[in-house]
Formats: structure tokens, sequence, C-alpha cells
């Protein structure tokens, strides 16, 4: 009898943590045009969700200055855009915060 009133204790003490510990799996996300109208509206989720979402990768075209405003919001790990001239703009963009 007394074992399984441990167990029971120990199924309330597991119920009680999960509870206050709540197991989150962030997901991470890729979001490709993210300067468009699409792209921005997703960040706007994202933002909102932050404890559910983290941005893995920004993908854009040559709209440098909003895509360095998102990279200081959101971090990315990865960040593309189209072509030289705007990687630059960007890089040098980032080098002057």
């Amino acid at each position: 009898a007394g074992s399984a009133g441990q167990y029971g204790i120990q199924c309330a003490v597991a119920v009680l943590l999960l509870s206050i510990f709540p197991a989150v799996v962030m997901k991470q996300v890729a979001i490709l045009g993210s300067t468009g109208s699409i792209g921005c509206n997703t960040l706007r989720v994202i933002e909102a969700f932050k404890t559910e979402f983290s941005v893995a990768a920004l993908g854009a075209g040559s709209q440098v200055e909003l895509l360095a405003e998102q990279i200081e919001q959101f971090r990315p790990r990865v960040v593309s855009v189209s072509d030289d001239a705007s990687a630059d703009k960007l890089r040098y963009r980032l080098k002057a915060q």
C-alpha cells in the first residue's frame, strides 16, 4: 500500500511541475521574402507568439533598411539578399550599429 501511495504522490508532483514548467518546443521558421507584405505580416504573427516561434532565417530582395531592422529584432542565424550590391549595403548598415 505504501508504494502505491508514493506512486500517486510522484504522479501529482510530475503533473504540478509540468503545469508550472510546460515543455514548450520552439519552432524555427525561415521566411523568404521577409520585407514583402506577407513576410512582414508573418513576422508580426511570430512576434505575437514569440514563446512558440523563432526566426532561423530571413531572405529578402533589396530592401536593406527594413531587412536590417528585422535582423536586429529577430536575430536570425542566416540571412540572404538577392544580389551582391544589397549584401554590401546590408553589411555596411549592420557594421554601422
